[in-house]
């Protein structure tokens, strides 16, 4: 991604063991799919190279070694997307494939034994007998997804967890963990107070202990599309948080860097579950919108439906070339309806956590 190169998803259709070069992007290797034996991806793509592309998951089963591809590698296969040309949904494909498999073990023992109808047509390693039909229509959520790509990838590669709250996060002012790292190394002279950063990110683990005094906090590691962090979560704020380590993944955090460490540390005085961000958030210091040139009648009508509140509200404009600054005697509450309001008339801007 830093070099601008598009890294393509595996497919059993298309992919090879090894990564390799089409058209000037990355075509993922099936060998960096976890738990699959190269014996495995061998037999496959002989079969695939020698009769044609895979047509469903039934026919993918029927054709390829069942003993050296089983269950697991089939299992790995569809989460890491490898199958995603073959109809069905990965759940689909993830949840019946037990019975898939079952079916074309029949169609295999028929062959071996020759209990083929007489008047079938000559059976052929590249055809099936029958199209797969699935009996749900079940998806897995994105979260679920990713989890599963993550596990047998090691990485996301449809897109990042994080990805999905872009329409939110671009109007706060969050550092990536990698610019905190890199902001601190280009400071000069010496830093004699821990900086406050606000940033945001998936939490991975967590490790929950209790002080000498008896009192709960953590250790979380967090993660963004940079890199990782370690946030310290100590009692006073682990009593706000605790309620939602469970039950949310995505967090935004503020709190000050620690100066000690040679990695991203971060003392959290706040940490929010990125969903519960409008309505539990301690204090929003203030937001400034931007609103885009030439803006229609329509478009200034929805800025004044915004809600009022107690959060103070900068308008920023063009006129005659020259950039205006108004300071809103109106006061707004922000939700995620109102971020929704704004990205619909194509404004920008910040908010001040």
């Amino acid at each position: 991604k830093d070099m601008h190169i598009p890294l393509l998803a595996p497919d059993i259709n298309s992919s090879h063991v090894d990564f390799t070069v089409i058209n000037e992007q990355i075509l993922f290797g099936l060998q960096g799919i976890k738990n699959i034996g190269t014996t495995a991806l061998k037999n496959i793509i002989a079969e695939r190279e020698k009769n044609g592309p895979f047509k469903d998951l039934l026919n993918l089963c029927e054709r390829i070694d069942l003993r050296t591809s089983n269950k697991r590698v089939l299992e790995n296969l569809i989460a890491a997307g490898a199958l995603d040309s073959l109809n069905g949904t990965r759940a689909q494909k993830y949840n019946e494939l037990a019975h898939v498999i079952e079916m074309a073990l029949e169609t295999k023992e028929r062959k071996l034994t020759g209990q083929m109808s007489m008047f079938a047509p000559h059976p052929s390693s590249s055809t099936t007998s029958q199209t797969y039909n699935f009996t749900s229509d079940e998806k897995w959520s994105d979260k679920e997804k990713l989890e599963k790509e993550k596990e047998v990838l090691g990485f996301y590669i449809s897109s990042h967890p994080l990805q999905a709250y872009e329409p939110q996060t671009r109007w706060l002012d969050l550092q990536s963990f990698d610019q905190i790292m890199q902001d601190q190394k280009n400071r000069k002279g010496p830093i004699t107070k821990e900086p406050i950063v606000t940033s945001f990110g998936l939490l991975t683990s967590k490790k929950i202990i209790s002080t000498k005094k008896g009192d709960r906090m953590s250790f979380a590691q967090v993660e963004d599309i940079s890199g990782q962090a370690e946030v310290i979560i100590f009692p006073k704020t682990f009593a706000q948080v605790e309620q939602w380590l469970d039950e949310y993944s995505i967090f935004i955090v503020k709190g000050s860097l620690d100066l000690a460490s040679t990695n991203c540390k971060i003392k959290a005085n706040q940490m929010i579950p990125i969903e519960l961000l409008f309505e539990k958030w301690p204090k929003i210091q203030g937001i400034s919108i931007q609103l885009p040139p030439n803006i229609s009648s329509e478009q200034v009508e929805k800025l004044t439906q915004l809600e009022p509140g107690k959060i103070p509200l900068q308008i920023i404009f063009e006129e005659a070339g020259k950039k205006i600054r108004l300071n809103a005697k109106k006061q707004i509450s922000l939700t995620s309806q109102s971020i929704t309001t704004l990205n619909s008339i194509n404004a920008s801007g910040k908010i001040i956590l």
